[in-house]
Formats: structure tokens, sequence, C-alpha cells
């Protein structure tokens, strides 16, 4: 056989080895992609089965420890204090329940009255003293506020810093759909208002909250800490911030107990002018929990409603930041 024959064959074999070594790769990598797939989706599957159970766990555990209804709670409650942790062949699963009512609730801005949604004066008055002592501009203030009043009615004429339909179906308009005429169901439905680009969305979801039970807005300060004092400065009048942060450090370790305990404390504050509702005790509580295993991770949050010795599952949101 001629040498340059020897060669070409050679050259052939050499080329059929790197295309099947590169077919081979590429398959490998491709089964590897798809184990990896696989695997997270069983992770997935999994925590979320976990997450549940974890929610039907607590709501059991809320019915126990806050049935028939507490007169007061506090952060020093083991259901508060104690996170559940508990190690598993699908990762680490934690636990942790927090008061829900220590925000402002942006649907405590209505009333609910021959079945629609009206403005409710005295939040509104609150919502706005929080966003003073936040250092908002007034003007930014009054378009929000407009916005969001408009955003829940169910009519379609525009307050005077308000927009309806046609603004938010218009050209104008990012959003490209009608307005909710509902209460919110999550705080991030805010960002639908134009005029929230005046405000500083990491800041305000430190404040700010959407539940949807109207009638369950009110503050526990028996729970509140000391990076909440713009709160309790806001829906009580004639404080500042100082003022209430000295408020917050005066609370006892179990809270108070009555609220003779609470004015006798604070004798100068007229907790009956409040812009929400001052309580001693959470009828809303969240249930935050998360499975980690290696470098994923799923997180769920559960908000309960303690209503006539029920426990009701108000809202339910996965991986939410």
């Amino acid at each position: 056989m001629p040498t340059n024959t020897k060669g070409v064959i050679l050259i052939s074999v050499l080329m059929i080895v790197l295309i099947l070594s590169a077919i081979s790769v590429s398959i490998g990598q491709g089964y590897f992609l798809a184990l990896k797939r696989e695997g997270y989706i069983n992770f997935e599957s999994n925590a979320f089965q976990y997450t549940r159970t974890l929610e039907v766990l607590s709501e059991r555990e809320i019915r126990k420890q806050f049935a028939p209804k507490r007169s007061y709670t506090s952060l020093s409650m083991p259901f508060f204090s104690q996170p559940i942790s508990i190690q598993s062949d699908y990762g680490t699963i934690t636990a942790t329940a927090t008061d829900a009512s220590n925000c402002f609730n942006i649907n405590s801005l209505f009333l609910y009255e021959n079945k629609s949604f009206i403005p409710n004066e005295r939040s509104i008055a609150g919502l706005k003293r929080l966003l003073f002592l936040l250092q908002y501009n007034e003007n930014h203030v009054d378009s929000l506020i407009d916005q969001i009043l408009d955003w829940v009615d169910s009519d379609n004429e525009s307050r005077a810093n308000g927009l309806e339909d046609y603004f938010y179906t218009g050209p104008a308009s990012q959003v490209k759909q009608y307005s909710s005429q509902r209460l919110f169901y999550h705080l991030s439905e805010l960002m639908n208002l134009p005029s929230m680009v005046h405000f500083n969305w990491g800041q305000m979801k430190q404040y700010l909250c959407a539940h949807p039970s109207i009638d369950s807005s009110g503050v526990n300060i028996n729970h509140l800490k000391i990076k909440d004092a713009p709160l309790l400065a806001s829906i009580l009048p004639d404080i500042d911030i100082p003022e209430a942060e000295s408020m917050i450090l005066d609370i006892p370790v179990d809270g108070f107990r009555t609220a003779s305990e609470l004015y006798l404390a604070f004798p100068g504050i007229e907790f009956n002018q409040s812009y929400l509702p001052i309580r001693l005790n959470t009828d809303l509580i969240w249930v935050n929990s998360i499975v980690v295993y290696e470098k994923s991770s799923v997180s769920a949050k559960t908000l309960f409603q303690i209503k006539n010795s029920e426990t009701i599952a108000l809202n339910r949101f996965y991986n939410d930041e």
C-alpha cells in the first residue's frame, strides 16, 4: 500500500475518533444537565411538600396557642422566638413565625360600605404622616395616595392627583391593563402606579404591607422593634421618631398585658386618637418556611388570620422576596 494512502487512512481514523469523542462529550454534558435538572425538579417538588406540611403543623400550633383568643401576645412567646429547624434527606428545613401586624396595611385606606370600597380618611392621614416622616415630597405623597384610591375604587372618575383606566390602557402607560377595582393582593402591585418612581422601594417595603383583611388592620405595640419607630410615630399623633424609639425601648420583655398597663406607661399619649388601632395582641401571623439543599432553596410565606377561634390561610407566596 502506498505511503500516502496509509496517511489518508490514519488521518481519517483520527478524524472519526475526534468526532466520536466530541459527540461523546456532548452527550455526556447533556446527560449530566438532564440529571441535574431532574434532581432539582425532585428537590423542588419535595420542598413544596415539606413547606405545605409545615404550614399544616403551624396552623395546628396557632389554634393550640391562640384559642381561645389571647388578650396579649409578645415576642418572648416560644411560638415567635424559637424557630423550627429539621434536617431531612432533601436539605435543612427551617420555619419561623412572625407577627404580620407590624406594618402599615395599604388596604386599610378603604372601608367596605354598600358593596364598594370608599376612602378611610383616618388611615389616609396616617399613611401621609408616615411618608412625610420618611421625608418624601408632599406632592408625590398626594399623587401616590390618590393613585392607590383610584386603583381600587370601582368608579372611573380620577381624583385630583389620581389616574383611572383611560391612563393605564393608553399609550403613555407601560401597565396596559385596567385598574384592579379590588384590594391589593401583594405589595408589589404598587409598582403599577406611576408615582412610585418618586419612592424608594426598598424603604417602602420595610413599613408597608398589603393584607387582604381590612378589619384586621392594626399594630401590636408589643411586637414592635426599634426599626419600627417611624411606623409607630406615624399612627400616633404628636410624637416624632425619637419619641417613638423611646417608647419601643420601654416595652416590657413580655409585653403589656392590659390596656391599663399601656396607658400608665405612657400617660401623655392619646392612644384613642391613633390613625390605626393600637393592639396588645395579633390576629395576623406570617409563617415563613425555607428548604435549603446545597446551593438550591425553596421558600414559602403563608399569612394566617385568627378569627372566631378559627385559623384561616389568607395568602400564600412561594420564593417571594
